[in-house]
This record gives structure tokens, C-alpha cells and sequence, in this order.
């Protein structure tokens, strides 16, 4: 058995998400060991690069937009129910989102499990709760729900895994009301039961994108090439725009990836992979 099945959703296999699956791949080879990858292409395949890289899986048909993703991590879901019994964990991505730390594994698998304590040399005494997934939470864009950009889950949590688009009862931090996709069960009755992966930039850029989580992950934001709009506006709108232009970001992530990740993640150096470099 292997520890962990990725994948990610990608738009299409043209323009600027060849540049991201090599990234995310580099990352992932850098970072992670025991694993197989896939990635699922909403709009489908019209070269081989992608095959020639991983494993592509498409729809019957091309579909764009929110659909596309809600039915990319549908179809990633069913993939990965279908080879429970290969993997102990399973790890969803967007195709700008990669793990950064070279250990991250280990330690999140550890951290979804009680700390156990020993007491006066006597008692032995656990903290903390057993965890069915950790999964991203921008609460710096003002959300608060959780957030499948990220999302790793253990084998057992696929059966309560479920990701719907629709209106969110508790809708964001500000009050308003959150049209999105969202995962139902660890939203509400199985919360505690979900470890948050926050934001955790030791060096912000912009108040939203090119964001660290858990000092484990990297997501750029509008990766996909999507104009991004700043759910958080009325809170933002003095620092940055509605629609944030991010491609200077990408630019400088893309030159030079490991010297701009740790720049932005900072916390542990001797922890993130160096040299890594894009074609």
C-alpha cells in the first residue's frame, strides 16, 4: 500500500497548466514519497503533454467554470473510492497547489492523531482528536467555510466526503451570505473532526493570494487563469482591488520557485526543497 493518492483538477492542458502540472509535480516529487498522481481536465485533452506527465483523466464531455471544478472533485472522489484499498490517505489539490514541506506526510498524519502525554511517569494521557481530513480555511479572504483547494483526507473519510455547490447556511465571517462549493458533513456534524490548515505567511505579498498553509502548503490563487475576486472586498477594499492582477506573482513564482515559496513561508527553512527549477 502506498501513503497517498494526489489530485488535481486542472482546466485544460493549454497556455499556462502545462507550466502548473510541472510545478505541482516538481513539489510533489521534492516533498513526498510513496505516491501516485492524476489529474483530472475539465475541458479535455488536446495534446499529450499531460498523458506524457501523469495520469489524465477527462469528462465525457468539456465543461467549464464552477461546474467544471464541482464535478472535477466529484469525479477525483469516485477515482479515489475506487482505489481505497491502494492508499491510507488521499490528498485533493487545485492545479496552483502543491505541498512545500519536505516531511509534510509524516507530520500531518501525526497531527490528525491525539498527542499522547505521560504524566508524573504514571498516567498516559491523550490531546487532541482524531482527525478525518485537514483542509484549507482562508479566513484572510473572509470565508468561513472549508476550503478544497486543499484537502487531505485519510481513507476512512472518503464515505463522508461529499462536495456540493449552493448557498452556505453560516455564509462568510462578515455575514454575507456564500454561494460556493462546500463539503457538507465536516461543515456541520462531523466538524470536529476536520483539522483547519490557516494561513501561515511569515511574509504576505497580497492579502489573499500566494498563500502558505499549515507552513505545509502553497496556493497561488487564480491559477487557472480566472480573473480572482476578493470574496472579503467590503473588508479590503482599501488594500487591494476587487479584481487582483496576479501575474507578476506568477511570474516570479514561476522563475524561481523555491526561492519565492520559502521567502513567503520563511518558517522553516531546512524544511522546504531547494533548486528546484522550471524548464
Amino acid at each position: 500500500m502506498k501513503n497517498v493518492l494526489i489530485g488535481s483538477v486542472f482546466a485544460n492542458d493549454i497556455e499556462m497548466q502545462p507550466k502548473w502540472l510541472d510545478l505541482q509535480l516538481k513539489f510533489i516529487k521534492a516533498t513526498t514519497k510513496s505516491y501516485d498522481h492524476v489529474a483530472l481536465v475539465s475541458e479535455g485533452l488536446t495534446t499529450d503533454y499531460f498523458s506524457n506527465q501523469t495520469t489524465a483523466i477527462t469528462f465525457d464531455e468539456p465543461i467549464t467554470g464552477n461546474k467544471a471544478h464541482l464535478n472535477g472533485l466529484r469525479t477525483l472522489l469516485s477515482y479515489f473510492k475506487e482505489r481505497i484499498d491502494d492508499y491510507s490517505h488521499f490528498l485533493f489539490l487545485d492545479a496552483d497547489a502543491f505541498p512545500i514541506r519536505k516531511s509534510w506526510f509524516g507530520d500531518l498524519t501525526m497531527k490528525m492523531q491525539p498527542t499522547q502525554l505521560i504524566e508524573s511517569g504514571m498516567s498516559v494521557l491523550s490531546r487532541g482528536h482524531h482527525r478525518d481530513i485537514a483542509v484549507a480555511l482562508r479566513s484572510e479572504n473572509l470565508e468561513s467555510r472549508l476550503h478544497a483547494s486543499i484537502l487531505f483526507a485519510k481513507a476512512s473519510a472518503l464515505q463522508n466526503l461529499e462536495f456540493k455547490y449552493g448557498e452556505i447556511p453560516r455564509g462568510d465571517l462578515m455575514g454575507a451570505k456564500e454561494s460556493d462549493i462546500h463539503i457538507p458533513l465536516y461543515e456541520n456534524e462531523l466538524r470536529d473532526k476536520a483539522f483547519p490548515l490557516m494561513r501561515s505567511n511569515q511574509t504576505n505579498i497580497n492579502p489573499v493570494a500566494c498563500g502558505i498553509y499549515y507552513d505545509m502548503f502553497y496556493h497561488h490563487c487564480c491559477g487557472s487563469g480566472r480573473p480572482f475576486y476578493i470574496r472579503g472586498n467590503p473588508y479590503w477594499d482599501r488594500v487591494v482591488s476587487p479584481i487582483s492582477d496576479t501575474s507578476k506573482f506568477t511570474e516570479e513564482l514561476m522563475k524561481n520557485p523555491t526561492t519565492f515559496v520559502s521567502k513567503l513561508a520563511g518558517w522553516n527553512p531546512k524544511r522546504y526543497p531547494i533548486n528546484l527549477k522550471m524548464q
